[in-house]
């Protein structure tokens, strides 16, 4: 009989995993439906639900397997720092972008500037997730391979 102590963690790796496919088939599904339609909001959704999953997914896995919790734990605790970091950046986004597509001709300039920089900033938090992913898998190899 399992014992308690690894089926939590364990549920929790599939709660995770399935809400990273879930994530990964709602950013599919809005990168298709912006072509034929306006849904930009199924993108800012299933981010979060990518990065909750893969969050659960590397910090209970740093439980299940002492070997591989410097990579996945830091990579689980960088996940989930940039989650949040991530919406509140895209609403940044939005509202830049709607006040540059407003345009009042005197704010143009400095709304271009602003959509500029929170796009590079938008773009060092993805940096940082995927390289957090990178490190987490890393961890996961590296503890399989040393068996």
């Amino acid at each position: 009989m399992p014992s308690v102590v690894t089926g939590r963690p364990q549920s929790r790796i599939f709660l995770g995993i399935l809400l990273a496919f879930i994530g990964i088939g709602l950013g599919a599904l809005g990168f298709a439906l912006s072509y034929a339609t306006s849904l930009g909001a199924v993108g800012t959704i299933s981010t979060p639900l990518t990065g909750v999953g893969l969050f659960l997914v590397f910090f209970n896995i740093a439980r299940i397997r002492p070997a591989t919790k410097p990579w996945t734990s830091v990579a689980a605790f960088v996940l989930l720092a940039t989650v949040p970091a991530g919406l509140i950046l895209a609403g940044a986004y939005f509202q830049a972008w709607s006040a540059l597509v407003s345009g009042a001709s005197s704010s143009v300039d400095a709304a271009a500037r602003l959509v500029f920089t929170i796009s590079a900033i938008r773009a060092a938090v993805a940096l940082a997730g995927s390289t957090a992913i990178l490190i987490g898998l890393f961890g996961l190899i590296r503890s399989l391979s040393s068996r």
